[in-house]
């Protein structure tokens, strides 16, 4: 188990602010600043940091400028 905490959590957003307000939104840079810097430093295993990639590919990605009615799931909740 990882210690991530609220400081990870508002590092994390306080990245999103300042890069997404560019005019053009830099997802790559996003990944890397949330998942190398702010939290993969603390992940261990190769197959976490890996994980945490992964899923910053799969919710922080163009879409989410194109897609009019993007939903985080298929449910359409999030």
């Amino acid at each position: 188990m990882y210690d991530f905490n609220e400081s990870d959590l508002s590092a994390s957003l306080d990245t999103l602010c300042d890069l997404c307000s560019k005019e053009a939104i830099p997802y790559d840079a996003i990944e890397y600043m949330i998942g190398e810097i702010t939290y993969g430093g603390r992940v261990t295993e190769e197959l976490d940091h890996r994980v945490i990639g992964c899923t910053l590919r799969m919710f922080v990605n163009e879409r989410l400028n194109t897609v009019n009615d993007y939903n985080f799931s298929k449910s359409g909740i999030y």
